[in-house]
């Protein structure tokens, strides 16, 4: 029974890994950047292929991780193996190995728990964990701008507002000057 469990959960993080890593489709896959931080990114040279490149970066180290998870699970798992055959029915042996085997269910379930945990985080957050991010803010951390932008956020009207389309017609035209309240 116990081999059959040790054998379903090494499919399982071995199927989402591979999940993970694209080699089953699932969906459409999206940028796994908040939308603020995608459309400033955008606005670089090469943004739309830098939000890619970022996205695509950030789903590598989430296989990675997954496939060291696997590794490291599946090589403490024959190290315990292999301390519980060669025991030769040494009771500390075997204690020992038993302390592996349960040091592995321990590692994986801390593991889900902490993916649980930042999905948890996510929905009490509202879908994002993001903040909003400011372009002005980003662009000109010290203009009277971005301290509306901070203290009031963009509401219809106000320097926030105003700043953001100055910054949206500079990524437009790059000779485009933007208003002195707006810059450093």
């Amino acid at each position: 029974m116990r081999k059959i469990a040790v054998k379903g959960v090494f499919t399982l993080l071995a199927v989402f890994a591979l999940l993970h890593a694209g080699v089953f489709p699932v969906a459409a896959q999206e940028s796994v950047l908040p939308d603020e931080l995608a459309r400033i990114i955008e606005r670089f040279p090469g943004g739309a292929g830098l939000v890619d490149f970022v996205t695509d970066n950030i789903r590598l180290l989430i296989t990675v991780m997954w496939i060291a998870l696997v590794l490291a699970s599946v090589i403490y798992a024959g190290i315990a193996a292999f301390k519980y055959v060669t025991s030769q029915g040494d009771a500390g042996k075997i204690e020992e190995a038993q302390k592996a085997v349960k040091a592995i269910w321990m590692g994986v379930a801390a593991f889900f728990v902490s993916i649980i945990g930042m999905v948890v985080i996510v929905a009490i957050a509202g879908g994002s964990l993001a903040t909003t991010v400011y372009e002005t803010c980003i662009l000109a951390s010290g203009s009277e701008g971005c301290d509306v932008c901070n203290e009031q956020g963009i509401v219809e009207g106000n320097l926030c507002e105003y700043c953001e389309d100055e910054y949206d017609i500079k990524a437009i035209r790059s000779e485009y000057q933007v208003d002195a309240r707006c810059s450093n």
